[in-house]
Order: C-alpha cells, then structure tokens, then sequence
C-alpha cells in the first residue's frame, strides 16, 4: 500500500449512510427553495459513496427542484464506483441508533407515493437481519439523472467550477492534525462557491474532536468563513452559511 492509498483509507471511511445529517440537509434544501431558483448545480464534497448526494436529490426533488445537478466528489475511487452503483443497506429496525432510524423515515417516507424516489428490497439472509429488518436502496432513475461522481482532493485544488451550492459533512475531522492542510481544504472550498452561494458544513468543535479551544484549528475555521460568510443556520451538528461577495 502506497502513501497516497493509505491517506485515502484513511479520510474516507465507508461511515455514510443515506439521510444522515437530515436536519443540515434539509436546512440547505430550504435556503434553496427560498432563492427561488428552479436549476442550478451543488456539490457533495467529501460524498463517501454517494449517499449525500442522493439524500439531497430527493429532498430537491420533493420540491419540484429536480432540474438541480448535484456532484459528488471523493478522494477515494472505490467509494465513486460505489457511489454509481448506487445500492444502499438500510435497516427497518436499526438497534441503539437515532439517526439510523430517522435514516429509515426518510428513506422508506420518500420509497412510498407520491415519490417513489427510492427502490427497497428485503435483502435479510439470516434471522438476525431478518430482526433488523434487513434492505437494499435503490435510487430511482431520476435522481441517478440529477447525480454524478467523480475523483477530487480538495486540498489539491479547487473544484472544477463554481457552484451555487455545496456540502462538506463529516470532513473536517481528518485534517485537525494538520493545520496546514485544514486551511488549504478551506480556501479551496470557499472558492469553490459562486457567490452568493450556500455552504454546509459541520463543526469540528460541536462534534468534541477537539477539546482545547486555543488549538490553531478554530482560527483557521473563522478566519476562512467568518469574514466572507453571514451565518443562516447553526444546529448541533451543521454549520449553513452564505457567500455575500
């Protein structure tokens, strides 16, 4: 194993699930709503296997917003064969976990009509999974239309074009023990946006990876958004703020 797939194993652990961090996304769905704008393209950055980007695409379609294009971007090709093969585990009956069962309510709320934006499937091959309620996901056709995938490193370079929207969730997290690399990753990202653009992203702090707040990491957040960014939204997990230059 070289470096380069070391580092890569490393920052990109298969932990995503479809609608995790539901109540972000549907934060960033509703500002998108608010602007009025019926097309426009997003970018999942950080996408694991492509399970933002189909979360978001159903909450856009929802609203009739199907005409967006959301692209996922990963530092790992394996989680984007993956994320366009696009079959999903979900449990009906998820043990000790919140999010994993309101994960559940999302998916199987947007499966049933009127939506029918998700393909289940018991996939149970024992008793234990048949407790859990054991299934597959599918995207439907029209959000693998609104979804596509591709290789990027962020702290490389910015993305390829602007966007009106983006998503970083449960990123941050890999680069607190380099700071360097951390303030690159946010001056890439911020200049990824068009402006006026939206970005989510959560918090390092709110998620007690770091306990000292005089460590360097907290600066570099702020410096990076406080100046060019007003604040709409702050829950728990997610941070949601504007682009106004």
């Amino acid at each position: 194993m070289n470096e380069q797939e070391r580092v890569q194993g490393h920052r990109t652990p298969s932990l995503s699930f479809l609608f995790r961090n539901a109540e972000g996304l549907e934060k960033l769905r509703d500002e998108i709503v608010r602007t009025a704008r019926v097309t426009g393209n997003l970018a999942s950055v950080g996408c694991s296997q492509g399970q933002e980007a189909y979360s978001i695409a159903a909450l856009l379609c929802s609203q009739g917003l199907d005409k967006w294009k959301i692209e996922g971007y990963d530092i790992n090709p394996e989680n984007i064969e993956r994320a366009n093969e696009a079959i999903y585990h979900v449990r009906s009956k998820p043990i000790g976990s919140k999010r994993h069962k309101e994960a559940w309510e999302y998916v199987s709320r947007f499966a049933d009509e009127p939506y029918g934006y998700f393909e289940l499937e018991n996939s149970a091959k024992d008793e234990f999974e048949e407790e859990l309620g054991a299934h597959t996901a599918k995207p439907s056709n029209i959000l693998r239309k609104m979804c596509d995938f591709a290789c990027h490193d962020i702290v490389g370079g910015i993305l390829p074009i602007a966007y009106d929207a983006i998503s970083c969730n449960n990123v941050l997290r890999y680069y607190l023990e380099q700071p360097e690399q951390l303030s690159q990753f946010m001056r890439n990202l911020t200049l990824s946006l068009s402006p006026n653009g939206l970005l989510l992203i959560d918090s390092p702090f709110v998620l007690n990876l770091v306990n000292d707040e005089d460590e360097c990491t907290e600066p570099i957040i702020t410096t990076c958004l406080s100046e060019n960014f007003r604040t709409i939204y702050e829950s728990d997990f997610n941070n949601l703020y504007q682009r106004n230059y």
